[in-house]
């Protein structure tokens, strides 16, 4: 009996369950800056800075989130760092004003959304950084393949051993 071990998400790899985390991402922050335009709309004349800090940081999540899928599907290990990275600084911000919102009023909703997305963004840098170390792994397989190809079709190396 063969067991296979199941990565986030329910995924056979950290690549897949990073395509996965990518795409709900990307849909997640698209549906958040979609809810923002429609309040833009219905309370023109009553916006502050504080929802067009939204939209500016939805907009940013989007372009980061695309740069992981990217990155994902061309094996760019550098723009998953980038994505981790971001979602890093954006996770310890809105831990910081999770904190700074529970202190002005304690509210038990508040709390635990907070830690619920604090805590899958955690889990989403550890599985796209895992999925970078596969795609670093299958590089380093490559060249030892094409590496011992040319060692193996080499008469003059053979001659040598």
């Amino acid at each position: 009996m063969v067991l296979y071990r199941l990565y986030c998400c329910c995924c056979t790899s950290n690549l897949d369950a990073a395509k996965f985390i990518g795409i709900t991402y990307q849909l997640l922050h698209i549906i958040g800056l979609i809810q923002m335009f429609i309040l833009v709309g219905k309370l023109e004349g009553v916006l502050s800075d504080l929802t067009y800090g939204a939209i500016g940081i939805l907009v940013t999540l989007v372009l980061v989130d695309l740069g992981l899928i990217h990155g994902i599907f061309n094996k760019n290990g550098c723009l998953l760092m980038t994505w981790s990275a971001v979602t890093a600084i954006f996770t310890v911000l809105q831990a910081i004003g999770t904190i700074w919102a529970l202190s002005l009023s304690f509210d038990l909703a508040l709390f635990l959304i907070g830690i619920a997305i604090i805590l899958a963004n955690i889990r989403a840098i550890l599985t796209v950084s895992m999925a970078k170390k596969e795609i670093d792994q299958e590089k380093r397989n490559a060249v030892i393949s094409i590496a011992g190809q040319e060692v193996a079709s080499n008469t003059q190396i053979k001659c040598i051993a």
